[in-house]
This record gives structure tokens, sequence and C-alpha cells, in this order.
């Protein structure tokens, strides 16, 4: 009896392991997914403009850029976001992007 629970218990203790291992990957899904969203990273741009946090701005607005771009790859895309966020850039201290794409 004593050797059935102590067999019980570490199949337990790898029954916990394993969910731990489980959770792990889909919380590394969904910011994968997420990092994936241009509106996701334009949420963090505003809240880093709101925390005065002009570094990780200009990060989040680089990424915004970026993402959007690679949903639609058109050169009218483009400059709807530069005419758009240029003026960000500048006021944080960098210039816009250059368009990435040969067409």
């Amino acid at each position: 009896m004593e050797s059935f629970i102590v067999i019980v218990g570490i199949i337990q203790f790898f029954v916990l392991i394993i969910f731990f291992q489980i959770a792990g990957n889909i919380e590394a899904l969904r910011i994968r997914f997420t990092s994936k969203n241009p509106e996701t990273w334009l949420k963090k741009y505003q809240k880093s403009i709101s925390l005065r946090r002009d570094s990780e701005a200009l990060y989040h607005l680089q990424e915004f850029v970026w993402e959007s771009l690679q949903r639609k790859k058109s050169k009218a895309k483009y400059d709807s976001l530069k005419s758009e966020y240029e003026s960000a850039f500048t006021s944080l201290g960098a210039e816009f992007p250059i368009y990435p794409f040969n067409d």
C-alpha cells in the first residue's frame, strides 16, 4: 500500500512538471502571435509616450511600422504611415524608416 502511494506521488509530480511546461509553451505562443499584430505595438507606443519612456516609444513605433508594412507590402501603405508618423519619429530623435521593399 505504501509503495502504491509513493508511485502515485511520483506520477503526480511528473504531471505537475509537464503542466508547467505546457503552460510556458502556451505563453510563448501567445507572445509570438501578439507581437505580429501592429495594433499591439501601437498600444505599447502610446503607453510609452504617456509614461515618457522615449527610447521604448521609439522601439514600439518602429515595430508598429514594420509589422504594418509586413502585413500590407505596398508603397501606398508606406506613404500613408510616413505622412502620419514621420513627425513622431522626428520628435523622438529618429528618422522615418526607408521603404524596405523593391518595387
